[in-house]
């Protein structure tokens, strides 16, 4: 009889004694340490406030790596536009160095008087065509 009641007891009483309530917080819920900490036991106290304490510093690493990689980011992309123009201005030269040439060339023929005029309107309409194209390269190197 004496086993029996003791066995009882300590059945009843074990789950008591060796069990240790937690209290799940939800998203949302602010938790204070002052308050909360003092029902649990000193390594789950522990325990929340050094992963406070990594939650924090996490955080604030990852705010610093991002912000980081934003900048460098910024940096790449103004250099890619930095290229974009400087190709778009040797187009652009190169483009006014033809028409030039073509000018000067139909300024001299003409200026022979041989009257030839149909060398006049080739080089005026080719000088136009040039230019058309190195205009529409210009634009399609600067949309890639």
């Amino acid at each position: 009889m004496r086993q029996l009641l003791v066995g009882i007891l300590i059945i009843c009483f074990s789950n008591a004694a060796f069990a240790q309530n937690f209290t799940l917080l939800k998203a949302g819920v602010s938790f204070s340490p002052s308050e909360d900490l003092h029902c649990m036991t000193n390594a789950v106290a522990l325990e929340v406030i050094t992963k406070l304490r990594l939650c924090k510093e996490t955080c604030e690493i990852r705010l610093e790596e991002s912000g980081k990689l934003k900048d460098i980011e910024i940096r790449h992309i103004q250099a890619q536009l930095m290229d974009q123009k400087d190709k778009y201005l040797q187009i652009i030269g190169v483009k006014d160095q033809s028409i030039r040439k073509l000018e000067e060339l139909a300024i001299v023929n003409a200026s022979t008087g041989d009257g030839s005029w149909w060398k006049i309107t080739v080089a005026v309409a080719g000088g136009i065509v040039v230019g058309a194209g190195v205009a529409i390269l210009s634009i399609y190197a600067g949309n890639q």
